[in-house]
C-alpha cells in the first residue's frame, strides 16, 4: 500500500497481481485496476534426436515455462537461408550441411515482454558413401568362392545380404557359392 502519486513495490514471487490505484479528491473518487504479470519466462525445449544423418529432419518442441506467447528460432544453418529461423512453435528443420549447429530458442511469455533464451546444439552426421568390387562376377562352376572387397567413407560397420539368405558384417567377406 502506498499513498503517493509514484509508488514501488518489491514483488518477492512470480503471479499475477491486481493492481488498483485510486485517486480521492474530498469525498470523490476514481479507480483504475490493472493486472500485472509477474512471470518469468524459462525457455526450453526438447529435440527428438540432437544426432541425425544429412537429410534427415530435426524436430523441436518448445517446453518453456510459463507456455509461451510468441518465440522465435535460429537454427545456426545460415546456409538453408529463410528457413534458418522460424516462429513456430514446435517446428523442424532440414539443415543445409553437416557438422554441429547451434540452435536457439528465444520464448517470450504470453502478456508479458518477459523473454528468455536457451541455447543446444545438433549434430548432422555426413551420410556413409559405400561401394564394393568383388572378385568373379560370373562363374559356371557349381560351387565357387567369391571375395567382396568393400571400400567407401563415414562408414562404422557393414553388413552385407547376399541375395541367397546369407549375410557378413565385415569389410571384405569371402563366400562360397554351391
Amino acid at each position: 500500500t502506498a499513498t503517493t502519486q509514484n509508488a514501488s513495490h518489491l514483488y518477492n514471487s512470480p503471479g499475477v497481481y491486481t493492481i488498483t490505484l485510486t485517486g480521492i479528491l474530498g469525498s470523490c473518487s476514481d479507480s483504475y485496476t490493472l493486472n500485472y504479470y509477474l512471470q518469468p519466462e524459462t525457455a526450453s525445449f526438447s529435440i527428438v534426436n540432437d544426432t541425425i544423418c544429412f537429410g534427415d529432419t530435426a524436430w523441436f518442441s518448445n517446453t518453456s515455462n510459463p507456455p509461451a506467447g510468441s518465440v522465435s528460432w535460429d537454427f545456426g544453418d545460415p546456409g538453408s537461408g529463410a528457413n534458418n529461423l522460424s516462429n513456430s512453435f514446435s517446428p523442424y528443420h532440414l539443415f543445409s550441411d553437416t557438422g554441429l549447429f547451434t540452435i536457439t530458442l528465444n520464448s517470450t511469455a504470453a502478456n508479458t515482454s518477459c523473454s528468455n533464451s536457451i541455447t543446444h546444439t545438433v549434430y548432422v552426421r555426413p551420410l556413409p558413401v559405400v561401394t564394393f568390387t568383388n572378385s568373379d562376377s560370373t562363374n559356371c562352376q557349381p560351387t565357387w568362392n567369391v571375395t567382396f572387397t568393400g571400400s567407401g567413407s563415414n562408414i562404422a560397420n557393414w553388413y552385407w545380404i547376399f541375395g541367397d539368405g546369407s549375410t557378413a558384417n565385415t569389410p571384405n567377406p569371402t563366400i562360397t557359392h554351391p
